[in-house]
């Protein structure tokens, strides 16, 4: 006789451990014919009478397999089987065209991906939140209530306010408002620091601001611990640095010059002073900046807004508002605060053996 049972749903699949000791009594009272008279031991006249045979039970990670055989049958092994069950149940893993994979590691993936769209949104609406208090941006007050709060009692669901007219203007550096983009970010951002403005005049605040939104959106890489330690992996024995709290800080250095060495190389020879100047140059050049081997890393864009205060004389009264854009501390900084890393003091349990 041959009986294959499989569970569908997570609980019968935690139920079956459960029952294994239900199953063993179950299949001896099949194969023998004796009654049991207890599901948590068999009685003694049973017990002799199943002396000579023999059980065989197989706990897998997503089965378990019972057989019951009588060794006095046959000399052959499968002769002797009299009865067997397999009892499956879903496995605690996933497949893909990579082989298999932990169900936990793909949730964790997607939270994480979450977890940065969401601070990149914040980045955002904190940069957009100081511009707007500064004048900098068109934007209301209102618009951006709507767009980052979700309440659903006050009917917000993080709405774009696509119906701002001046916001969107401003997205698209439509100072004049004549439909068409008067300059592109980088051709903005080279302005800066190439041209005097006078702050007093509405437009020029808004292309300050607008240019900030724009180092907010791309704010360039920081090298980090993880990054650091898995890129010396592939480095050669003879290149390799050990990394320890002393030289911590000089190894991740090193990675972010390994990283902006051809876009350093670039601003050197053309004598370039901020990141803005060199990306305009390029796309002057027919040279896509995104995905190509000129990389700025965050460090640039932060000397870039402290060359934007420097030069631009109608900014002297704006220290404030310096100190909020280049800050990372909490509650003060708004472009370059970084989330300090989750607690893991929660995950910690005590060893049972």
């Amino acid at each position: 006789m041959r009986n294959y049972e499989k569970s569908k749903t997570p609980t019968e699949t935690a139920g079956v451990a459960l029952r294994l000791n239900s199953l063993v009594v179950k299949s001896l009272s099949l194969v023998s014919g004796c009654k049991v008279k207890n599901k948590n031991r068999i009685n003694k006249n049973s017990a002799k009478k199943m002396s000579k045979k023999v059980i065989g039970i197989d706990l897998g990670t997503g089965s378990i397999g019972l057989s019951l055989r009588n060794p006095e049958l046959s000399n052959n092994i499968q002769d002797q089987l009299e009865w067997f069950s397999v009892t499956t149940f879903n496995s605690g893993t996933g497949t893909s065209q990579r082989g298999e994979y932990t169900l936990a590691s793909d949730r964790r993936t997607h939270v994480q991906s979450r977890r940065l769209k969401e601070h990149s949104r914040w980045k955002r609406w904190s940069t957009l939140s100081l511009l707007v208090e500064y004048d900098m941006c068109p934007m209301s007050r209102e618009s951006l209530e709507r767009w980052k709060t979700y309440d659903k009692n006050k009917g917000l669901k993080r709405e774009f306010p696509i119906d701002d007219k001046a916001f969107i203007q401003w997205l698209r550096m439509d100072f004049d408002g004549d439909g068409v983009s008067d300059c592109t970010a980088f051709q903005l951002r080279r302005q800066l620091v190439e041209d005097q403005l006078d702050f007093t005049i509405p437009i020029n605040r808004y292309k300050f601001g607008r240019a900030i939104y724009h180092i907010a959106q791309h704010r360039g890489f920081k090298s980090s611990k993880g990054e650091t330690l898995s890129g010396k992996e592939e480095d050669s024995e003879k290149d390799a640095v050990v990394v320890d709290a002393d030289n911590l800080e000089n190894v991740m250095n090193k990675s972010e010059e390994k990283k902006k060495k051809d876009l350093f190389d670039y601003m050197s020879a053309h004598n370039f002073k901020t990141v803005g100047q060199a990306f305009a140059s390029l796309e002057e050049e027919s040279v896509r900046v995104r995905n190509s081997r000129y990389q700025a890393v965050r460090s640039q864009n932060v000397d870039e807004i402290n060359e934007y205060f420097h030069f631009q004389k109608g900014l002297a009264g704006y220290d404030d508002l310096h100190r909020r854009l280049i800050s990372t501390k909490k509650g003060e900084g708004t472009l370059f605060y970084k989330l300090p890393l989750r607690s893991q003091k929660g995950h910690i349990g005590k060893c049972t053996f």
